[in-house]
């Protein structure tokens, strides 16, 4: 719950227009705006949030549809989990590293991320395992470690395809 000398604190650090409604007050590295709400440091959009629709379900993100970080305009925010914000950042290509063959460290394509596992899928069971070599003849064939070629099988990289 937001107190009323909170909120007055609030707009009192909002510059609001036609377009965002920027925090002028303090912010992080990052840009995003900070406030003290109950003796604890809270994100400023947020609180916005807080203020216009209510609480703010655990473990879910209050992400910004304008890309802004000083914007707490409340019909720039949307809820979304964690992974639902990190899919709408690479969507909308603000994210640090490229994803799958766009990383300029990328060794494999998507192309080869589709034809290992599709060779490791068809390759046949021993004793109901995939016999290791599967992977070391794999590994050797697209110049990356057995490791590289477990994660992607396992989809631990290159989960986007």
């Amino acid at each position: 719950m937001i107190s009323d000398e909170t909120e007055c604190r609030f707009w009192m650090k909002v510059k609001s227009g036609c377009g965002c409604w920027m925090w002028m007050a303090t912010k992080n590295p990052k840009g995003y705006g900070r406030i003290v709400v109950n003796n604890r440091l809270e994100s400023a959009h947020r609180v916005s949030w807080r203020l216009h629709f209510g609480e703010i379900p655990d473990g879910i993100c209050v992400c910004h549809r304008c890309d802004n970080p000083s914007c707490v305009r409340p019909d720039h925010l949307f809820l979304g989990t964690n992974n639902e914000n990190v899919a709408d950042k690479v969507a909308k290509g603000r994210s640090r590293c490229s994803v799958g063959s766009l990383n300029p460290r990328a060794v494999l394509t998507e192309a080869d991320v589709i034809a290992i596992r599709s060779e490791y899928d068809a390759a046949p069971l021993i004793h109901g395992i995939k016999p290791r070599r599967i992977n070391t003849n794999l590994a050797k064939r697209y110049g990356v470690s057995v490791g590289q070629i477990e994660k992607v099988v396992y989809r631990k990289f290159w989960r986007h395809i």
